[in-house]
């Protein structure tokens, strides 16, 4: 999705499909929930907005909010939301993955000082990550895989 141009999308709903049109423009909501849909957090892509997310990821049944980030962790604050992209093997540094409006493009933010983070992210809510991979709640059940 790097490369994607930033819109934000003003009416209620973001842009769901999977269709050329609708990949070409995507907020940070938007990316963070297809990302949750490609690696089965969620059984599709809903199209959360970062208010929206904030609730979903309030089930700590579900997922844990941790103050040190990992590679793959959401990385979730009052208005904005990223994906950790990676963390230097000391734990001082990291990259993160999200739409910027002032880029106007989904881009990788690289070399972020872990121990500073907050001036560059102001009301930072934490890293999140399911307790258990894959999708778990809701009405839908995970797909059953059977061998040959």
């Amino acid at each position: 999705m790097i490369g994607a141009k930033y819109e934000q999308e003003t009416d209620s709903t973001l842009r769901t499909a999977d269709t050329d049109e609708a990949m070409k423009n995507m907020d940070c909501s938007e990316m963070v929930s297809r990302v949750l849909a490609i690696d089965e957090l969620t059984p599709s892509n809903f199209g959360m907005n970062t208010k929206a997310m904030r609730s979903f990821f309030g089930d700590t049944s579900t997922y844990e909010i941790d103050s040190k980030p990992q590679m793959g962790d959401i990385m979730l604050w009052e208005t904005h939301v990223a994906i950790v992209a990676n963390v230097s093997d000391d734990g001082q540094m990291m990259s993160i993955v999200h739409a910027s409006s002032g880029n106007k493009m989904v881009i990788e933010t690289k070399t972020l000082m872990i121990s500073t983070i907050e001036a560059f992210v102001p009301n930072l809510i934490g890293y999140i990550r399911p307790i258990v991979e894959g999708y778990r709640g809701g009405p839908i059940t995970p797909a059953i895989v059977t061998s040959e």
